[in-house]
């Protein structure tokens, strides 16, 4: 059985994941030249 404490860190580590991704979506939209190679690596991460 999962423990409270690993539950809260998997979320936390979920919510960061997100974050994340959002972040180099907007700088992948807004196509910003430092951030191109980022947002190709971006695309290949299975998250």
């Amino acid at each position: 059985m999962m423990s409270l404490w690993d539950a809260l860190r998997m979320n936390m580590m979920i919510s960061y994941q997100e974050l994340v991704r959002t972040f180099l979506n907007v700088m992948c939209d807004q196509d910003v030249q430092f951030f191109s190679g980022i947002c190709t690596i971006n695309k290949f991460i299975p998250w």
